[in-house]
């Protein structure tokens, strides 16, 4: 259980960089569209980038606090 709750820490790491680079990634092509060097669906699919990307972050925060609890749980029965 330590195993997977450390596993879901790094993961949870990895998606925060993800999130932001996401973000970069939009704010960038808005530019480029405001400047007219990308079209719309450049923009539409950094947006679906970012809402996937934000989207995994809170599944990942989600499973990663799921672990956590579960592993409070089970030390808190290992000490009776």
């Amino acid at each position: 259980m330590f195993q997977s709750y450390e596993s879901a820490l790094l993961q949870l790491e990895t998606q925060q960089q993800n999130y932001l680079l996401a973000r970069q990634l939009l704010d960038l092509v808005l530019q480029k569209f405001q400047l007219r060097n990308a079209t719309i669906v450049d923009v539409k699919n950094a947006q679906q980038s970012f809402e996937s990307a934000g989207y995994l972050l809170i599944n990942l925060s989600f499973a990663a606090k799921s672990a956590e609890i579960e592993l409070k749980r089970l030390s808190y029965h290992l000490n009776f």
